[in-house]
């Protein structure tokens, strides 16, 4: 592994890492939208880095080649580099929204209804309304090879019982900072 390579697979990896800072933190969906994007671009570009740095190294050009078998079958990797795919050469991104609204009577402020993120406040004498939005992942579709993957309900070999975008992404960047140390242990 070069070792050049596997600095900028870092970068890559902390430049993920800020983007699912960013997710969690959004405080309106077009904020959620662009961190989700920056969050599967990034993770992309630690498997580019990786690629690049392992070419042409007996050690390591095998074990990337099982690391990209590993991404095909495994149900969240694969949703992570298809979503990845259409959020660049496509129009999808992934993500829906599915909204609701609560009546509340004369409390404080909301800020969490039913546990989930409320976006839009509204406060009158006699009650609060207060709409909440979730996002929720959506199938996407690989423009090039035609083939749609769904939301991931399995990764490497456990169930995913919420696969909300921020559970989906912190489970990605969990595998990627092992992917990192793996590939650190070949750098030459």
């Amino acid at each position: 592994m070069q070792r050049a390579a596997f600095i900028q697979a870092k970068r890559r990896f902390n430049s993920a890492m800020k983007a699912l800072d960013r997710l969690v933190n959004a405080t309106d969906l077009g904020s959620f939208e662009e961190a989700w994007s920056d969050f599967i671009v990034a993770a992309h570009g630690v498997y580019l880095k990786l690629e690049i740095g392992a070419k042409g190294h007996p050690k390591s050009e095998p074990w990337f080649g099982r690391k990209v078998r590993e991404r095909k079958k495994d149900p969240l990797l694969r949703y992570i580099h298809a979503a990845r795919n259409t959020d660049t050469h496509g129009l999808e991104h992934g993500i829906a929204y599915r909204t609701t609204t609560e009546f509340k009577s004369v409390a404080p402020t909301p800020v969490m209804v039913d546990g989930k993120r409320a976006w839009r406040v509204e406060i009158s004498p006699e009650k609060i309304t207060a709409q909440s939005t979730e996002a929720i992942l959506t199938p996407v579709t690989d423009t090039l090879h035609k083939d749609t993957f769904d939301p991931p309900t399995m990764h490497l070999g456990q169930p995913i019982n919420d696969p909300d975008p921020i559970r989906i992404a912190g489970l990605a960047s969990v595998y990627l900072l092992n992917l990192l140390n793996e590939a650190e242990g070949r750098v030459a």
